[in-house]
């Protein structure tokens, strides 16, 4: 416990200048601004030994005549690495290998970039219009409960004409949504003939109707914004 202790205690050791290895050569930047270096060294790595008169792998046989060890031949290669340099705190410093991104990836990163920042932007304007989450979600709600769905008529359906005004213009309600189909002051849908819509929009509580004006009153205040 004493030693964790005392190891916790030990400042980490960065040297003020990290020395590539030998033969290393300035190879740019990183997105994030980290040197880049590249080296080529000359290395090599066994592959198979191939016959040319047959195309096949060369075998070790024993007295028998059978194959007892496949046999390999050295290929060397210069090998290519592009890396920079980090620092493990106790002296020693990592080679860490760089990729350059693709383009699938470069695109990737403008597109979050851009999402970022039109998150900001949006979040700033609600902010400036005085909105919180809260009123933005009761905003929304109110919007869904105040569009009416169109029924789905089935195809050989007998569509109706459309219905006359009523001679007083002050009266809204029913609205005739197509074939037979009403919306009542209330918001809700209603099935029948006129008759019957005017009938059951009388019927409608002046509370309900009061709650349902005040909603499409906040959505198109919503819209507009």
């Amino acid at each position: 416990m004493r030693t964790t202790e005392t190891l916790n205690r030990i400042v980490p050791l960065h040297p003020s200048t990290l020395i590539p290895p030998e033969g290393s050569v300035p190879f740019g930047t990183t997105p994030d601004g980290k040197q880049l270096w590249h080296r080529i060294t000359r290395r090599s790595r066994a592959v198979p030994d191939i016959d040319p008169r047959t195309g096949e792998q060369r075998w070790r046989t024993n007295l028998m005549g059978e194959r007892i060890l496949p046999l390999f031949k050295p290929e060397f290669y210069n090998k290519e690495e592009t890396f920079w340099l980090h620092s493990q705190g106790n002296g020693n410093v990592e080679h860490i290998p760089y990729y350059p991104p693709t383009p699938e990836e470069i695109a990737r990163g403008k597109r979050e970039e851009q999402i970022a920042g039109m998150t900001a932007s949006l979040a700033g304007a609600l902010v400036d219009a005085g909105l919180t989450p809260d009123k933005l979600v009761e905003m929304i709600r109110t919007m869904k409960a105040g569009a009416p769905e169109k029924p789905v008529e089935p195809a050989a359906a007998q569509v109706e004409p459309a219905a006359e005004q009523p001679a007083d213009e002050s009266v809204k309600y029913p609205v005739h949504l197509g074939a037979r189909w009403w919306t009542l002051s209330n918001g809700q849908k209603f099935g029948g003939s006129r008759a019957e819509a005017e009938a059951a929009e009388k019927k409608v509580p002046a509370e309900e109707r009061e709650m349902y004006a005040k909603a499409k009153r906040d959505a198109d205040a919503a819209v507009s914004y």
